[in-house]
């Protein structure tokens, strides 16, 4: 019965010890909200040229890429530009986005 208690009471303590810790983590993010005033995600329009972006999902409807999504869109493409030509993405500057096909 002895050498049940030892595993026991270790697997105790590091349960409890994880739910301090996550407390403490949880704790932190309240104040650090409360303290910074925890702002929203500012929205940036990107002005098109007549048309916006679409996106074409598998089940083959369109959705329109507008701020964030837009950006990160540019951001693969021009990273695969430039692991392709070998240069850096720094340097290029997309002008426009056409699909094709």
């Amino acid at each position: 019965m002895k050498t049940l208690i030892v595993p026991l009471v270790g697997l105790a303590v590091v349960f409890v010890g994880l739910v301090v810790v996550i407390a403490i983590v949880k704790l932190m993010g309240i104040i650090c909200g409360l303290v910074t005033g925890r702002r929203t995600k500012a929205t940036v329009s990107i002005p098109s040229s007549g048309t916006e972006a679409e996106k074409t999902v598998a089940d083959g409807t369109a959705h329109k890429l507008t701020g964030e999504s837009r950006r990160e869109l540019i951001a693969v493409i021009s990273a695969a530009i430039a692991e392709t030509i070998g240069t850096d993405a720094a340097g290029l500057r997309i002008k426009s986005i056409k699909k094709i096909g």
